[in-house]
């Protein structure tokens, strides 16, 4: 091997002007030879392989540069710089077909090899979140030390979700093929629309009760709340008032819906052995020429401290002298009085239909009856009325009345002393 030879620079400066002063070095004919080489790299440059039609029969020596030559027409260099962007030029002197001629190698340091994947950071949604709406939006971040050339997603892609648990990978490439990803997981529950499920063991529905409270229990689901927030407590007693009663348990769960159930029972209680006796007493009322409203009496034997409710009926008497209902009364059936605490007398209205048709005297019944709620402390010894409708109708009427005019109030209450 040819070892390297140091010019001193001032024979370098003479030989390359006597050089390049040859007529025939005019028009050089060497094109310069181009060549990167890694630190550590060594490169050739054969000057006879490389320009084949000249006819190169040897490199007389290196004018400049660190080359050294390394066979009869080449000549070798290697790369010992570390800087970005160098770049050396050995000036070759050679002989070839056309006499003598300068060739330029010019070795430039390749660039390091792109091996660093581009970064991708998901910033949107947090790894490992719980969401209950989908899409959710995709936002990430992407760099590269040379530069990202395309990513798997776009940022702010929406990204629609299945429920339970769901990855979410963004992948992006550099121009050198390297490849860098980020992964997220998201877990959706989808929002909760169910209602809890009350179901209540007891009391059961339609129960009647003697004592004034109640046992409530019952159980509660739900498809998510462990543990929904009830308005009542299973295992505790509900009061209960006289007559029939609703008892509702309402329950919520923590995304707020709201499950019910009910059952309606009744309490009633037991028969007091002083209960309040009450009497429907008879009516004797004036016909007279328009509708008007009378009042059937009714007496306690004892005034009570809470309202007694009483429902009643009319009822068409049969046979000679029945009064027709609707013509001469107005037909009523389970209304309602309600006689107020502390009171020994009352009265239910009756509506009388007025004419001046000649007619005898008519009658009919008013029934009585207590509710449910009123049967436990009082009863009726005398549960129906008489009412007489009388004519007052002058002419052409014998009905054995007096249709003369007393003075007196047309509505006259008469009294049934019938036993009880």
């Amino acid at each position: 091997m040819h070892k390297h030879k140091i010019w001193p620079a001032a024979l370098v400066a003479v030989v390359l002007s006597l050089v390049m002063a040859s007529s025939a070095m005019a028009d050089p004919p060497f094109p310069d030879y181009n060549k990167t080489a890694a630190t550590g790299e060594t490169v050739t440059y054969d000057v006879a392989a490389e320009n084949p039609s000249l006819g190169v029969t040897g490199v007389a020596f290196v004018l400049g540069g660190s080359c050294f030559t390394s066979g009869p027409t080449s000549v070798t260099y290697t790369m010992y710089s570390t800087t970005p962007g160098y770049s050396e030029t050995c000036k070759i002197a050679v002989n070839y077909s056309g006499g003598f001629g300068v060739a330029d190698f010019v070795i430039s340091l390749a660039s390091a090899a792109d091996t660093q994947a581009p970064v991708v950071d998901i910033t949107s949604p947090t790894d490992g979140s719980t969401v209950s709406a989908s899409p959710v939006t995709l936002n990430y971040t992407a760099t590269d030390d040379v530069g990202v050339t395309s990513c798997s997603a776009s940022d702010g892609t929406p990204v629609t979700l299945v429920e339970g648990d769901n990855p979410i990978i963004v992948t992006c490439n550099d121009a050198a093929g390297n490849v860098g990803s980020d992964t997220v997981h998201v877990n959706y529950v989808p929002p909760d629309t169910q209602a809890p499920v009350v179901t209540i063991t007891a009391p059961a529905n339609g129960t009647i009760f003697t004592v004034s409270t109640a046992n409530l229990t019952f159980g509660v689901t739900d498809d998510q709340d462990p543990i929904p927030t009830c308005d009542k407590v299973s295992g505790s007693d509900v009061a209960l008032s006289v007559g029939s009663n609703t008892i509702a348990v309402n329950c919520t769960d923590d995304a707020g819906n709201t499950g019910s159930a009910s059952v309606t029972v009744t309490y009633t209680p037991p028969p007091d052995p002083d209960r309040v006796k009450i009497r429907l007493g008879n009516l004797t009322v004036r016909e007279g020429d328009v509708n008007k409203t009378a009042y059937v009496p009714i007496t306690l034997s004892r005034p009570y401290p809470v309202p007694i409710t009483l429902s009643y009926s009319t009822q068409q008497a049969q046979g000679r002298g029945g009064a027709t209902s609707n013509v001469d009364y107005v037909a009523v059936e389970n209304q309602q009085v309600i006689i107020p605490a502390y009171q020994s007398s009352w009265e239910l209205p009756v509506t009388i239909i007025g004419d001046n048709l000649k007619e005898s005297s008519e009658n009919f019944f008013v029934i009585g009856d207590l509710t449910i709620e009123s049967d436990a402390f009082a009863i009726l010894v005398k549960d129906k009325a008489t009412v007489v409708i009388t004519n007052d109708d002058r002419s052409g009427c014998n009905d054995g009345f007096n249709h003369g005019h007393s003075g007196h109030d047309d509505n006259h209450n008469g009294r049934d002393d019938a036993h009880e």
